[in-house]
Formats: C-alpha cells, structure tokens, sequence
C-alpha cells in the first residue's frame, strides 16, 4: 500500500492484518503496479460483508480508466469474491475505490 484515505485496520485471528470500517469514498493506492504484456484478467478478494459493499478497481488516479467493479454479495464470515478485469496491461498506479463500505477486507489477488 502507497497510501489510503480514511482507512482503518485491525488484527484478525484467521487473516491478520485487515482493514476495517471501510467507507464510501475512502480509496486505497499502490502504486507502479506491473500487469505485464498480458495483463490482469481477475480480481478475487477475500472480505467480510454483511450488508455488501462495492470496489472499484480504476488505474493511474481515483477517477481514472475504470479496470473492474467488485459487488460483494451480503454474507457473514469471511468468503472470496471475485471480478473480471479489462484494461489492466503495463505499468499502473493502481487505485481500489470503496464506493459503498461497511466491510472488511482481508487480502487481494488479480490473475
């Protein structure tokens, strides 16, 4: 992680570090993220989210090319959940978008 606004974490027994109490319009950074010739064709997060939530997955700014959308089904304990990807291909700053929150969200993979 480069940089996040309004983000919180917390320990968890079974996932570790996590983040917490996420919010609409909070945004998590990484920065030079390198999705090779090939790109990334997925997105598959494990999180925690009773009422649902959604993440945007945009490139090089908050408000940049969006790359996939997450809707996280409503559900209890910890599951994954995943989404296809365009655009992703070469070097990018990558941004998640929380625009619905109320979830936790423990660890992320693109493929």
């Amino acid at each position: 992680m480069a940089w996040g606004y309004g983000l919180k974490t917390r320990k968890d027994a079974g996932q570790g570090v996590v983040l917490n109490n996420i919010d609409a319009g909070e945004t998590l950074l990484v920065k030079g993220v390198d999705f090779g010739a090939r790109g990334a064709r997925s997105l598959t997060a494990c999180v925690q989210a009773p009422a649902g939530g959604r993440i945007e997955i945009r490139l090089d700014s908050a408000d940049g090319p969006l790359a996939g959308t997450l809707s996280l089904r409503p559900g209890t304990g910890w599951k994954q959940q995943s989404c296809r990807l365009s655009g992703a291909k070469g070097v990018h700053d990558l941004y998640f978008v929380f625009t619905e929150g109320g979830f936790e969200w423990a660890w992320w993979q693109m493929k």
